[in-house]
């Protein structure tokens, strides 16, 4: 296989996680709240560590592909390629992820911890045109679409820039745009963030392929970072007229908030506690568990999260 040496062209214009939320009630935004950075687990897309120029299609360590529920909350097995710094074309050698191929069942997921409704959040990425050396010309030569969408907002439509110069069974050098952004107001807690493929599905052509190409050809993400304008909490409401607490193992959310207490009871070092309270007040960690006060979200809400 040879690797096609064209220079970039730049256009001109994760891990389980086991979380327990006590939901405060809260008013609409009111003021203007400065930005504060959105946990985003391996939003650089590294891990599980590899290398080479192939592809690599192990489950992306805090990502979902389809189910948040099936797989260990990985979903569908080599629902997504990853490419390594060497071989995305990336401009900051970073890797990136292929969206495969286009339907519910590859759909690349996270939920944003400690997003709460009404959280105005805005999320950065880059994007290419697929660089799978079965992208054959005709799939990538007026670019690939795809959506990316968070939980209360509307899916928004992607466009990568054309590449014009892939060749069939040859690696390509992405044509990639970096900085993309969208903006979202979430209607849930822990809403999901969801990159989907819109190419058309289109069987295997090799050379002469078009759409997806059975699959082996798709859009590329990568450098996923997100910041939040978090709404005011509603410090009147009392103790006891809080809602429900909900529960979260990875990306799926948990009907039986009791199966994270028995999650989190099974090793003293599964869960880290993060107690949020109206004044910085000390805490008291389990044993073997870190426990952490955050004065600047006042309002009663406890997390727990399985290492």
């Amino acid at each position: 296989m040879r690797r096609r040496t064209t220079a970039l062209r730049r256009p001109a214009v994760a891990a389980v996680c086991l979380g327990l939320v006590v939901l405060p009630a809260g008013p609409a935004f009111a003021g203007r709240v400065q930005q504060e950075p959105v946990e985003v687990i391996n939003g650089d897309l590294a891990l599980p560590a590899f290398s080479g120029t192939g592809y690599n299609n192990a489950g992306v360590t805090g990502w979902s592909v389809g189910s948040t529920s099936a797989n260990n909350g990985a979903g569908t097995a080599g629902g997504v390629w990853r490419y390594s710094g060497d071989a995305s074309g990336h401009p900051d050698k970073q890797v990136a992820v292929m969206l495969r191929e286009n339907g519910a069942a590859y759909e690349f997921k996270q939920r944003l911890r400690g997003v709460r409704p009404g959280a105005r959040v805005t999320v950065t990425f880059d994007d290419s045109p697929g660089v799978s050396t079965y992208c054959a010309p005709r799939t990538v030569e007026q670019g690939q679409t795809y959506t990316v969408q968070g939980e209360g907002g509307e899916a928004q439509e992607e466009l990568t820039e054309p590449d014009p110069d892939a060749e069939f069974n040859v690696l390509g050098s992405g044509v990639w745009r970096t900085g993309r952004t969208y903006t979202f107001t979430a209607d849930q807690y822990e809403p999901l963030l969801t990159f989907a493929s819109t190419v058309p599905v289109k069987p295997y052509g090799a050379a002469a392929g078009t759409g997806t190409n059975g699959g082996y050809c798709g859009p590329m993400i990568a450098g996923i970072k997100a910041v939040q304008v978090a709404p005011p909490l509603d410090k009147t409401v009392r103790s006891n007229a809080l809602p429900p607490s909900l529960a979260f193992k990875g990306n799926d959310k948990l009907t039986d908030v009791s199966q994270a207490v028995t999650e989190c009871n099974r090793s003293a070092a599964r869960c880290a506690f993060t107690p949020r309270t109206t004044t910085p007040s000390p805490t008291t960690s389990p044993p073997g568990r870190s426990a952490r006060t955050t004065s600047t979200a006042p309002a009663p809400r406890s997390t727990a999260s399985a290492r």
